[in-house]
């Protein structure tokens, strides 16, 4: 596993990662899981929407396989 950690400026209450190299579409299909879970997947782009509408800390693991979930 690697593990970054960053200071991302959330303006308007989201934030974006996404592929290098690739300039995809915000998704627009949002369902009302999605805007409970404050995140939405899509194709090269996942949208985190944080509470805060200013500087957040964010920890972004990656890993070589799908995690066990506790």
């Amino acid at each position: 596993m690697q593990q970054f950690t960053f200071d991302v400026f959330a303006d308007y209450h989201q934030f974006y990662v996404q592929d290098r190299g690739i300039n995809p579409e915000a998704p627009t299909d949002w369902t009302d899981e999605d805007v409970e879970r404050r995140a939405k997947v899509a194709d090269n782009v996942v949208v985190i929407c944080p509470l805060r509408n200013m500087t957040v800390p964010v920890t972004l693991e990656l890993h070589e396989a799908e995690p066990a979930i506790d």
